[in-house]
């Protein structure tokens, strides 16, 4: 077996579903339904998984049972996990992910409840992904070529009372005091969403696939339902550029990256 599927069935076995997404990205590969195909079934895996070019993207929350703590250093993530635990206290040690860009944190949901992903709600350069959500799994490799790897063999601890009490509160401004782009602010939104749209558009995405990747955009204050599918519409009104093949995906997906 190689070792991205040893990973997967790995992950499989504790309950996490996996999904493919493409080689050194973020994304999922067009005409796929990105975490909604997340599978623990051993054969699917195998026949996903059996060779390694490509990346695994986790589904959080839902059937897995996860909240992730995405810590963006480049984006002030650092200074925004030391604001926090200096007002609520430090975060339980846990599984925990180098990233190319920063941390991911591996907490326990509490049972039945469903912590939606967010962008820079906790603070500027810290994402939460529950479900509806996916963070890119190790042995996954960065745009940036770094890979993603396990720093420590510890479990997974339940999620600390302030942080899911945080993730679930109404207010959507983030806290801190410089703005680095985790939210699309007011004024920016149909611009981004749009021009977004397009890149997904370019590389092979039908109209469907580029509405379910719009809706969890992370907007400062969410567009109608009606406003996306008008711009998931639009975008398909133009042909695609290209249609996905091993290592297809070049400079335009990685300022697709920066706008994410």
């Amino acid at each position: 077996m190689g070792f991205l599927l040893d990973a997967a069935i790995e992950a499989a076995k504790l309950g996490w579903p996996t999904f493919k997404l493409g080689y050194m990205q973020k994304i999922p590969l067009p005409g796929s339904n990105g975490f909604k195909d997340a599978t623990t079934d051993i054969g699917t895996l195998v026949d996903w998984f059996n060779d390694n070019r490509w990346n695994i993207g986790l589904a959080t929350g839902g059937q897995a049972g996860l909240v992730v703590v995405d810590i963006d250093t480049k984006n002030g993530g650092d200074d925004s996990i030391e604001s926090l635990q200096g007002e609520h206290g430090l975060l339980p040690d846990t599984a925990t992910v180098k990233t190319g860009s920063g941390w991911h944190l591996y907490y326990k949901a509490p049972d039945g409840v469903d912590i939606p992903p967010s962008a820079g709600k906790l603070g500027y350069g810290i994402d939460i992904r529950g479900t509806g959500g996916y963070v890119v799994y190790p042995p996954s490799i960065h745009p940036n070529g770094q890979r993603y790897q396990w720093i420590n063999d510890i479990g997974v601890s339940p999620a600390p009372s302030w942080l899911v009490e945080k993730t679930l509160s109404k207010d959507k401004k983030p806290t801190g005091d410089l703005y680095f782009g985790n939210v699309i602010p007011m004024g920016q939104r149909n611009q981004i969403a749009t021009r977004i749209a397009g890149y997904f558009r370019k590389y092979g995405f039908e109209e469907a696939q580029i509405l379910n990747q719009i809706r969890v955009l992370p907007f400062e204050q969410p567009l109608s339902d009606y406003e996306l599918r008008v711009i998931a519409w639009s975008v398909c009104r133009y042909s695609k550029e290209y249609s996905f093949v091993q290592n297809e995906y070049g400079l335009d997906l990685h300022d697709l990256e920066k706008e994410l």
